[in-house]
């Protein structure tokens, strides 16, 4: 077994390739989770987001015609019930009726509304006075939805978190919750208004779950990525190897199509001649001798005048005689008495061209 023949067998698994797969199905794979995640979560987002908007506009519709009554009557009994009936259902987390100088009327929440003392301007920090107040204070018909900032409530995103979702999924985020509003009239005079603060914790759960679920599905996305890379590369591999082999197989067959005919000849043995020279007279012949001796003795080359030769019978160090052979001269006799037997040593074995006398 030849050393290409041994290098081929060592050749081991192509990491290589297996890497350059492995990297761009995992590319491939972030891409699209990254993709899966940001579409999903825009989309549930724009839905919660609208469906929360529509039913809140609706539910402060409903609740400040019943605030202009009770304001009339100087009743809210019926208020605080449907406020309560509203938090128990989850709906809203928290719904109060304020007047224009921050008197709190009603609240969905009695600890709340006994530590403000009667007054949401006893805590700033918690109820913004501008925005709760704002459509009263422009005489606005219409119920104002907007992003509100509740104290007291952690985002549950870290600020890297945060500023990513905020560029790519939801400009919002920090905002962690919705105030909707609307002002309250008595004979066509804003006397107050009646207020809703809505949790964003429906958007941030649904975050949390898609970011889980892409990571589940990155997850087994790469463990496919790695079983696929690891398929092709050995396949590549085999086929490589297969290509390998054949293509030497066909080298080797080649390269000895092409090698010469090795003859194994016994020192101090003479080679007969069997052949007319091309360039040389008729009647020449030449003979080869080879001796086991020193280099510059190993080749002899002798030139005969055989004119006459007309059939020859070797001796038992050449071939078998020429029996039904075709003489190698037909128009001349073979003399058993050399004519010219020159014996020179010849160091290159180069053809005669002129007979020597």
């Amino acid at each position: 077994m030849n050393q290409k023949e041994k290098k081929l067998k060592k050749k081991k698994f192509a990491i290589g390739i297996f890497l350059m797969l492995l990297l761009i199905e995992s590319g491939i794979a972030a891409g699209i989770s990254a993709l899966y995640f940001r579409h999903t979560c825009i989309r549930e987002i724009e839905n919660l987001e609208k469906y929360t908007k529509n039913y809140s506009l609706a539910l402060t519709d409903a609740f400040a015609d019943v605030a202009v009554l009770s304001y009339k009557a100087n009743d809210f009994t019926t208020l605080l019930t449907l406020f309560h009936q509203e938090i128990r259902e989850n709906t809203i987390d928290e719904a109060f009726f304020a007047l224009n100088d921050g008197k709190l009327i009603a609240h969905s929440s009695r600890d709340i509304e006994k530590s403000l003392n009667g007054n949401i301007a006893n805590d700033e920090m918690t109820y913004n006075i501008d925005m709760i107040l704002r459509p009263a204070k422009r005489n606005l018909k219409t119920i104002q939805f907007t992003s509100y900032n509740v104290m007291g409530k952690a985002n549950p995103f870290t600020r890297e978190e945060r500023e990513l979702i905020r560029k790519y999924i939801y400009d919002e985020i920090d905002m962690l919750g919705w105030l909707v509003s609307k002002a309250i009239f008595h004979k066509n005079v804003p006397v107050g208004t009646i207020n809703f603060i809505i949790h964003k914790d429906r958007i941030f759960n649904v975050i949390q779950s898609r970011l889980h679920e892409t990571k589940e599905i990155y997850i087994i996305s790469q463990g496919v990525a790695v079983a696929v890379s690891l398929l092709i590369s050995i396949v590549v591999v085999l086929r490589y190897r297969s290509i390998q082999k054949k293509t030497w197989e066909h080298y080797s067959a080649a390269a000895a199509d092409e090698l010469p005919e090795i003859i194994e000849i016994a020192p101090d043995k003479e080679i007969p001649a069997g052949s007319i020279m091309e360039n040389g007279d008729e009647g020449d012949y030449i003979t080869i001798n080879l001796y086991d001796g020193p280099d510059e003795d190993r080749f002899q080359i002798e030139v005969i005048d055989d004119s006459g030769l007309d059939n020859f019978d070797m001796t038992e160090t050449g071939t078998a005689s020429g029996e039904g052979m075709p003489p190698l001269m037909p128009h001349a006799a073979y003399e058993s008495e050399r004519l010219i037997n020159t014996s020179q040593i010849v160091q290159d074995a180069i053809p005669i061209e002129k007979k020597r006398h």
